[in-house]
């Protein structure tokens, strides 16, 4: 009778098995470190989105996203709050002057202004860079705010979407912050509210997202009003925060953007 043979276990030949794997992976015991590598509770954009994080603003087009984002960094920047040399703004869907006069806000803000086909970047390059970022741990404290996100990936198209999101997840993960900027679909809610444009997975994906509205008369009759409502919240973010802005004929953009003031509800709704 032929002796009994045990199988060779792969720790009897040096290598390491699936649970060998599994501990290795595991970050129990790493918390101390994780803690002190956590960013502060810091708002890139004040009550809206926090560093660190991945924000998603919905809007229609013409309703200001662009200018009341720009007019929040700044603000940010003013204040300190974050360092421009690590803010990304990646402006893919606006006229070269357009392109020029958000430029022209950078070199005064401090940041920096990024442009498809200027200066040999394309907009594929936005993935590749942030999961590089992620990689190289270069990730913590970049700040990459992307307008408009349908430059970047098809909202309508699931897989696509999806892919994108565990790019962000990945470069969030290891510290960056992520602000997109997207439409809402052309069709209102039953009850007449705003939603967003394309599959729910980017809208799932991310940490806070936020519809924006205009809010009907405004406040004088060159002014537009526009509040911002919370959909999905990570953090201590506002539910509903409001904004105006004057827009006059011949006004330059550096105006439009000086023009913008927070406002109470009593005012929206007065």
């Amino acid at each position: 009778m032929k002796a009994f043979t045990p199988p060779v276990k792969l720790h009897d030949l040096g290598q390491k098995t699936a649970i060998d794997r599994l501990h290795g992976f595991s970050i129990t015991g790493n918390s101390q470190s994780m803690r002190q590598q956590m960013l502060d509770d810091v708002f890139v954009l004040q009550d809206i989105a926090i560093l660190g994080q991945w924000t998603t603003l919905y809007a229609s087009p013409n309703t200001g996203k662009t200018l009341l984002t720009l007019w929040l960094l700044g603000e940010a920047l003013r204040e300190l709050k974050v360092d421009g040399h690590y803010v990304f703004y990646v402006n893919a869907d606006d006229s070269f002057k357009g392109t020029v006069e958000i430029t022209e806000l950078a070199e005064q803000y401090g940041f920096h202004m990024v442009s498809p086909n200027l200066n040999g970047f394309m907009s594929s390059h936005i993935p590749e860079m942030m999961v590089q970022l992620a990689v190289t741990g270069e990730a913590k404290g970049v700040v990459i705010i992307l307008d408009t996100l349908k430059k970047f990936t098809d909202l309508m198209h699931k897989r696509e979407s999806s892919e994108f999101g565990r790019i962000s997840r990945e470069f969030i993960s290891a510290g960056g912050t992520l602000i997109c900027l997207a439409h809402t679909n052309k069709h209102k809610n039953a009850e007449g509210k705003s939603i967003y444009s394309g599959t729910s997975d980017i809208r799932d994906d991310s940490d806070c997202a936020f519809i924006i509205d205009k809010v009907e008369g405004g406040l004088f009759q060159d002014e537009a009003a526009v509040e911002f409502v919370n959909d999905k919240a990570r953090g201590d973010v506002a539910d509903k925060i409001s904004f105006s802005y004057s827009k006059k004929q011949g006004q330059s953009y550096a105006d439009l953007v000086n023009s913008v003031k927070r406002l109470d509800d009593q005012k929206i709704e007065s």
